[in-house]
């Protein structure tokens, strides 16, 4: 179970979103999705970056790590201009140009942090030979990613081509397998072998889950999107990044004592 103060500050969100909401007839809502949507990146962005310094992994896994929150809060933000210039009367469609760059550098972040959480399976356990298969299917996919976003932007003919298609397609979801399997198994790897709350990994190895569902449910579509916009959404990722906040947060509270000591090793080494 989460901490006691989680659960309070949980009740009393709750209260306060339902109170807002009855007094402002639904229209704080909005307010509340682009709160809960700037919280959740903040405590992903910085739990991450504290879980991977307390375990002593490279910092560009914790950079990884953080891309693609950051990507789905410019895409948001993005989506939000356009409805703002629409409201104010000088609506102007999304380029397909801008999709396909917004798309691209979604599975560019996607393929970058499923890289970092290998990474950090390998720091938390010994390397294995799965490991180096991930690390190949996902450089396989990123390549074909690239291959495809050229092709879209100088009109390659052969990436039209029923055959590279389906090659592209099986590549992919095979990628995306090798992904949230990653991201879920060092979830779990983090809490069991770390002595981390469960919950944590629990609430992270389910919102793999939903994405990894949403990710293949698109990869079956035809037609080019970027990240769905649902309302659920915000709050979703605000779990998640609570948890990675917890994570990281017990990780640091630990790691400091050792960092502490090894500190007074090397000022006493240099006196």
């Amino acid at each position: 179970m989460p901490p006691r103060s989680y659960l309070a500050i949980a009740t009393g969100l709750a209260a306060l979103v339902a109170m807002s909401a009855w007094l402002t007839s639904g229209s704080s809502i909005f307010v509340w999705y682009w709160l809960f949507a700037a919280s959740g990146c903040i405590l992903c962005v910085v739990g991450a970056f504290r879980a991977v310094n307390a375990l002593g992994a490279p910092r560009w896994v914790a950079a990884a790590f953080a891309l693609p929150a950051l990507l789905w809060a410019m895409n948001i933000v993005k989506g939000l201009g356009y409805e703002v210039v629409g409201a104010l009367g000088h609506y102007e469609p999304a380029r397909l140009t801008d999709l396909i760059m917004i798309y691209t550098a979604g599975q560019i972040a996607s393929l970058a942090a499923a890289a970092g959480a290998l990474r950090l399976v390998e720091t938390i356990s010994a390397p294995h030979a799965w490991l180096r298969f991930g690390y190949a299917v996902l450089a396989a996919y990123a390549i074909v990613v690239c291959i495809g976003l050229a092709a879209d932007v100088w009109g390659w003919h052969f990436a039209r081509n029923a055959h590279y298609a389906a090659v592209t397609r099986a590549l992919r979801v095979a990628a995306t397998f090798v992904e949230y399997a990653a991201l879920i198994g060092a979830a779990v790897l983090l809490t069991k072998r770390r002595s981390i709350e469960p919950w944590a990994g629990i609430v992270i190895s389910l919102i793999g889950c939903i994405m990894l569902y949403h990710t293949l449910r698109l990869a079956f579509e035809a037609e080019v999107r970027t990240i769905p916009t649902v309302w659920p959404q915000p709050l979703v990722m605000f779990i998640g990044g609570v948890a990675v906040w917890r994570i990281g947060s017990l990780l640091s509270f630990r790691a400091a004592p050792t960092q502490t000591d090894k500190l007074s090793e090397h000022l006493s080494s240099a006196r």
